[in-house]
Formats: structure tokens, sequence, C-alpha cells
């Protein structure tokens, strides 16, 4: 494939994540939580086979046959999907200016990287009739309107940072792949900004502490 089919790869998985979405609105709104819930969760894959494409054009070589291979296994892996749409709420933590909403953005970013493995298994739980200890449960027993409303929040607003992004970033990619050639990946390194800094030093604790804040 060349570039531009790559690019409308991104188009279309935005375009499908945006109808999952308006598909789990109307469940939601009928109180199918369990039902709402996948389909949240699968807009958010969506997003992150996006973000995948995206990457891949700026950091590799498109023709190059090992890496198509590898973009290939990712594009179909759920927790690679999820992992990559991470990377938006990122973005998202650099440009906020409200310290308390950039520093509940960071904290659901280091929650989710640590919960990869569990979302994969609640969207598996929200389809399924499972069996937990020894005991069958159905979904409706597992997906609260609570953990539909989380996933909502998170799907919600990857898709509004994704949309506005990757317009901008589509209609000027020649300009953002050659100032991404003369990035100082060193000086980054050696003065990470400092919302990398805070996730990277963030503490089991301090999730904990920041959960019961919330709660209060």
């Amino acid at each position: 494939m060349n570039q531009q089919e790559y690019i409308f790869g991104i188009e279309k998985t935005l375009i499908n994540a945006k109808d999952l979405f308006e598909d789990a609105e109307i469940l939601f709104k009928k109180n199918r939580f369990s039902r709402a819930y996948t389909l949240y969760q699968l807009s958010i894959e969506e997003i992150g086979k996006a973000t995948l494409i995206f990457n891949f054009l700026l950091h590799k070589d498109i023709f190059d046959i090992d890496e198509q291979k590898k973009i290939i296994r990712e594009f179909i892996n759920h927790k690679s999907k999820t992992k990559s749409s991470i990377g938006l709420d990122v973005l998202l933590a650099f440009v906020i200016s409200d310290q308390k909403l950039k520093e509940k953005v960071i904290y659901q970013i280091r929650k989710q990287e640590k919960e990869i493995e569990q979302l994969n298994i609640l969207k598996n739980r929200s389809l399924y009739t499972d069996i937990i200890e020894e005991k069958f449960i159905n979904p409706k027993e597992i997906i609260t309107e609570k953990l539909a409303k989380d996933i909502k929040f998170i799907a919600q607003i990857r898709l509004n940072i994704a949309n506005g992004f990757f317009k901008f970033a589509i209609t000027n990619f020649e300009q953002l792949y050659k100032a991404f050639k003369k990035i100082d990946e060193q000086e980054m390194i050696n003065n990470p900004p400092p919302e990398i800094i805070y996730l990277a030093n963030l503490k089991i604790e301090e999730i904990i502490n920041y959960e019961l804040k919330q709660q209060v």
C-alpha cells in the first residue's frame, strides 16, 4: 500500500469509531449498559488503529515487508489498539491549562496503562456469560452503569481529540514528517515535559489516594 491508502485507513477507522460510539449511545440510553460498554470499548480500539497507522507512517518505512507485517499484527491485536489510543490522552495532557483537569487526565492515563488486560476482560464479559469462582455470571451482573459511564467518558474524550488531531495531522502530514526528523531526541530525554515526569513518577499509592478522593 502507498501512503495515501494508509491515510484512507486512518479516516475510515475514525468514521467507524464515531459510528460505534453513536451506536453505544443508543444502547446506553435504553439502560443496556453491558452492550453499550462493548461498543464504547470497540470505539476506543478503532481510535487506537488510527494512531497505530499514523505512527507507522511517521516512524517506519511503509514499504518494508517486515514493518508491514508488524503493523498488520498490531492492527488486529486488541491490547495493542487499546494501548495505542492512550497516546491521545498524553497529547491532551500537554495542552490542558487547568491543572486539576490535567492531573485527572494523567491519572487516567497511568491507571489505564495498568489495566489494559482488565479492559479486555471486561469487554469479553460485557458480551458473554462467564464462569467466575465456580458461578455462572451474566454480563448484566458485571457491567454496571458506572463502568459504562467510565468507559463512555474515555471514548468520548479520545474520539474528540482524535478527530481534531488527525484532521490537522493528515492535512499537514508532510510538514509534520519533516519536523519530526529534526526533533532532537536527546534533548527530549534530557529535558522531558513536566507531564511526562509526573506520569513516570506516579506511584500506586497516589493512584489509590486519588481514587478515594474522587469517591468522596
